[in-house]
């Protein structure tokens, strides 16, 4: 009688494999990655991370696995006063008290990447989507102007060789901050003030 279950339980495990096989396979969905991404699959079974950094088609059981899609091309944040939203009816810009005292607004944009070779820690740390603008970039670089730019007088400000060497501080400054958590800051860019 031994055989007889023997073989019962081997037919059985092949029909589920093969039964496992065909539901899995109608489940199975898959991504499209661009060669400006880098995705982070999360198994929501084992907590495995995998990093997909290529571009291409990446399959996934959605029920099973989680994938997320971060942008790794160069990007722009703005601290500008045009940028009107619900948050700042009055627009964005960055506000300096000047070393003698007087207050000078000024309208940022700052360009930026991510290194993909740190999207799985940018998931796991900082959370999923634009989250990560919020949590570290805007608020870094909002304080790190705010200082570096506040180094200045009010007649320092039109001498563009001055202020240069104040955004190249900030950006210095801000790299050796963001850089452990997977960001370069490329350029700091004043276009108003």
């Amino acid at each position: 009688h031994y055989h007889i279950y023997r073989k019962a339980i081997i037919t059985l495990i092949i029909i589920g494999i093969i039964i496992g096989g065909i539901y899995g396979g109608r489940e199975l969905s898959w991504k499209e990655i661009a060669a400006d991404e880098v995705a982070v699959i999360v198994n929501n079974l084992t907590g495995g991370i995998k990093l997909i950094n290529r571009a291409g088609a990446v399959l996934y059981y959605p029920f099973i696995q989680d994938i997320y899609v971060l942008d790794k091309r160069e990007q722009v944040l703005k601290m500008t006063s045009a940028e009107i939203d619900e948050k700042h009816p009055q627009g964005n810009p960055l506000t300096v008290k000047s070393i003698d005292g007087g207050d000078v607004v000024l309208d940022l944009q700052i360009q930026y990447m991510l290194n993909p070779d740190y999207a799985v820690h940018v998931v796991q740390n900082t959370g999923v989507g634009d989250v990560f603008k919020q949590k570290w970039l805007y608020d870094y670089a909002r304080t790190i102007c705010y200082y570096c730019y506040g180094e200045l007088t009010l007649d320092e400000f039109p001498i563009a060789s001055k202020r240069d060497v104040k955004a190249q501080k900030a950006r210095d400054e801000i790299n050796k901050m963001l850089e452990p958590h997977g960001f370069l800051v490329t350029s700091i860019n004043l276009s108003d003030y």
